[in-house]
């Protein structure tokens, strides 16, 4: 020991180190510079160790000399808390941000599934949206160009110009629209 050292990045000790090479299966062996603090220079540190040391510590496997396997934060569940994708982001980038009128003008049936440019929301996420309810944000309910201040806004009932194809009572037309959300892999269909 050449002396203790105050901070592990001060010392020079190096390490032969097997870690793994992209381009290949095996690994390769490779000489690195110790960051990490050792028997020797933590009994000089003055202090406590910080809570840094115990993270690099933490991901250090002194049987192998390598870093360990981090732990995956994918669970391997699906969750069964409630979640969502809500369209008004959507509804803004389809028309550029230009205003909110704007915005809400974008909830369609056509913007939903069609297949046009930024058309077609209910294939977003195609690896997630069994976990996610697909939220209708703003203007699925009030006539297109009616505005925020229009009487229906509110009333939860789908727009007949908004939305064509779906017929019948204010029910039967949600209904049908969240069994057509849900057949594409959505947990279901909200609105707000």
């Amino acid at each position: 020991m050449r002396g203790a050292a105050t901070h592990p990045s001060e010392t020079d000790e190096t390490h032969e180190t097997r870690v793994p090479d992209p381009d290949r299966s095996e690994f390769s062996g490779v000489k690195v510079k110790s960051t990490l603090p050792t028997k020797e220079n933590v009994s000089g540190m003055k202090g406590t160790i910080g809570p840094w040391s115990v993270a690099v510590l933490a991901a250090w496997c002194p049987a192998c000399g390598a870093l360990a396997a981090a732990p995956s934060l994918v669970p391997d569940a699906p969750s069964t808390a409630p979640d969502y994708f809500c369209t008004w982001n959507v509804q803004g980038f389809a028309c550029s941000y230009s205003n909110a009128s704007g915005q809400a003008d974008m909830m369609t049936e056509a913007s939903l599934f069609g297949k046009g440019p930024n058309h077609n929301w209910v294939e977003f996420y195609p690896e997630a949206r069994r976990d996610l309810i697909f939220l209708l944000d703003d203007a699925f309910d009030f006539p297109l160009g009616g505005g925020h201040n229009h009487p229906s806004r509110g009333s939860l009932e789908l727009d007949a110009r908004r939305f064509p194809s779906y017929k019948g009572t204010p029910a039967e037309r949600l209904a049908k629209l969240n069994r057509d959300v849900r057949a594409k892999g959505w947990r279901s269909l909200a609105a707000r």
